[in-house]
């Protein structure tokens, strides 16, 4: 199906490689799962997950018009993420959002009120990087990414979720123009690394809008 190019940047930053164990946790309609599988090769397993059946349904059927050989697919409430499937040795998270990124092509945002941070989209965002973080590998990367330019849903998630053993790593996407992450936002000073926060913003790309993050996890000891 037909995508705009910054929702493929977030498939190109978890930079997949043959053989590796990866999971795509909110993956339908499928076509970052399949820009994965591509890369690696058909070597490896990419787990596509998503929680609503429905969208899986068009996840299967694109898998297979691709022909794609190495890709599982699983139902699970990403919240609950079975913990004995992983670990991963990279981690797609690209989670449900306000989508902001979307408004020039007349697609409706659905804001929530200022001050409901962690109780509402925000909770749910953060609670699925907590649980994908747990599931990730020593040594591994996850891409965290939205198609909205809130610093709550964003920035604001990443330093509620993650823990001294992550680090957000700077990005790069030749061709386009990328603006730094914050590290205050409402008064709150959030961790340093969020700087390395990407923010792909329509007018200066011409094209949709994303935030992507690359979180790489400590080598254990």
């Amino acid at each position: 199906h037909v995508q705009e190019e910054v929702s493929l940047i977030p498939s190109v930053v978890l930079a997949p490689r043959p053989g590796e164990l990866i999971l795509d946790m909110c993956a339908a309609p499928g076509g970052k799962t399949a820009q994965i599988s591509v890369a690696m090769a058909s070597e490896g397993t990419v787990v596509a997950n998503d929680v609503r059946i429905d969208r899986l349904r068009a996840l299967r059927s694109n898998c297979q018009r691709l022909g794609l050989l190495n890709v599982a697919m699983t139902a699970h409430d990403g919240t609950r993420y079975p913990l004995d499937d992983g670990p991963f040795d990279a981690i797609l998270l690209d989670v449900p959002c306000s989508c902001e990124g979307n408004i020039r092509r007349g697609i409706s945002v659905d804001y929530e009120p200022q001050g409901t941070f962690l109780t509402g989209r925000s909770g749910l965002q953060a609670t699925l990087l907590g649980r994908a973080w747990k599931m990730l590998a020593p040594g591994g990367r996850l891409v965290y990414s939205t198609c909205t330019f809130a610093p709550e849903e964003n920035e604001m998630v990443l330093d509620y979720s993650l823990r001294d053993d992550a680090h957000i790593q700077p990005i790069h996407i030749s061709g386009l123009t990328v603006s730094p992450g914050v590290t205050t936002w409402l008064g709150r000073e959030l961790r340093p690394d969020c700087a390395n926060v990407s923010r792909f913003w329509p007018h200066s790309n011409d094209t949709g809008g994303f935030t992507v993050a690359l979180v790489r996890k400590d080598v254990a000891n």
